[in-house]
């Protein structure tokens, strides 16, 4: 059982995500999260597992965190990217509003469902504890970003998974981890860091 749990593991995040990042699989980036999302819900679906919240004060500094946090990606988007900042509201408002609308269900929901929720639950026994839990889901989750090919997605995603593995760590509350995703995400479009992450919405 855990040889095959580890062969899943891999398949979904190591395997899939090189074959992305090397042009064998072809198909569009949302239509494979969707297919890893799909089979993570039908396997979360059939255990029915029962995630109790946890009761923590963490979530009492998570608006604080996160105006700080959003606040450093309009910083940055200003430092290495002045000739795009804010380009988007400002010359693309129709598909700027679609994106602030549509990413937190067609991205930042699929994602903390299969990086937080299904991988806390799924993948415990493959590691020693809770923080090997917490470790790999950082790092797998900005692995799959090598689609990408650029280094900011990279660090980006690093420190946005410490993020959202920590407050659902904490909470157990995929609700929470969701709507920190989303905020983030809406940011960083709105700031102008967009093009680093155009290719595939993970």
């Amino acid at each position: 059982m855990r040889l095959l749990l580890l062969g899943e593991w891999s398949l979904l995040f190591l395997v899939v995500p090189v074959l992305v990042y090397v042009d064998f699989l072809t198909a569009s980036r949302i239509l494979i999260l969707l297919a890893m999302v799909v089979y993570a819900g039908a396997v979360f679906y059939r255990a029915r597992p029962v995630i109790k919240p946890r009761r923590t004060p963490f979530p009492l500094y998570l608006s604080e965190r996160i105006v700080v946090f959003s606040a450093g990606l309009f910083l940055l988007a200003l430092l290495i990217s002045p000739e795009t900042f804010m380009e988007m509201p400002r010359e693309r408002t129709q598909l700027w509003v679609m994106i602030v609308l549509l990413y937190p269900f067609i991205s930042a929901l699929p994602q903390e469902f299969l990086y937080r929720h299904f991988y806390f639950w799924r993948y415990q026994p493959l590691f020693r504890n809770e923080w090997g839990v917490l470790i790999s889901s950082i790092l797998v989750y900005s692995f799959v970003h090598i689609i990408f090919d650029n280094i900011i997605a990279l660090v980006l995603t690093l420190i946005g998974g410490i993020l959202f593995a920590t407050t659902y760590m904490y909470t157990r509350r995929l609700s929470l981890a969701w709507i920190e995703h989303a905020i983030y995400g809406q940011v960083l479009f709105t700031a102008g860091l967009g093009p680093y992450f155009y290719e595939a919405p993970w």
